[in-house]
């Protein structure tokens, strides 16, 4: 969850940079995509903190939204026939302000940030703690070295050495 943070932290500040000190003026999808990043900075924040995996299901819908909207700027970018006037104030969603590599332009960054989040969501889904059914699948317990041990060691560690005397603890 830390780095699902991270990436939504740098997303933020990202965008912010280049709207406030480089000056490019927002269009009106960059906008859109700015809604969904910027509450993931402190969602995921907080969740990092309370090591809460169920933020998925909150954050996972905003990383979603802000990475379909992405792709449709992405899309945009190379194919600006098929704007349809969604943004009609403020720059066109077609203007390219650069492009890194002949493929990397902020919308690409954008959907690179949402889709990265959306992995780290993945891979912190099963933080779960062990159940003792878990636990009895195993012949070496090994509160130590799993995160998701965490809970059920503070808990019942001593109890599990006096309850359990041929699980090998380590």
């Amino acid at each position: 969850l830390t780095a699902a943070w991270a990436v939504a932290l740098l997303a933020t500040l990202g965008s912010l940079y280049f709207s406030e000190v480089v000056r490019f003026e927002p269009c009106r999808l960059c906008w859109y995509q700015r809604i969904a990043m910027y509450p993931l900075a402190v969602i995921l924040l907080v969740a990092a903190a309370r090591r809460d995996p169920g933020v998925r299901w909150y954050a996972a819908p905003l990383a979603v939204i802000g990475a379909v909207i992405s792709t449709y700027h992405y899309v945009l970018e190379w194919f600006p026939q098929l704007e349809s006037g969604a943004c009609g104030v403020g720059p066109p969603c077609t203007l390219v302000w650069f492009r890194q590599f002949g493929f990397v332009s902020l919308p690409y960054l954008a959907l690179s940030a949402f889709l990265l989040i959306l992995a780290f969501l993945w891979i912190a889904a099963d933080g779960r703690p062990a159940t003792l059914a878990f636990l009895n699948a195993l012949d070496i317990v090994g509160y130590n070295y799993v995160d998701r041990w965490h809970e059920r060691r503070e808990l019942f560690a001593e109890q599990d050495r006096h309850d359990h005397p041929d699980w090998k603890m380590i």
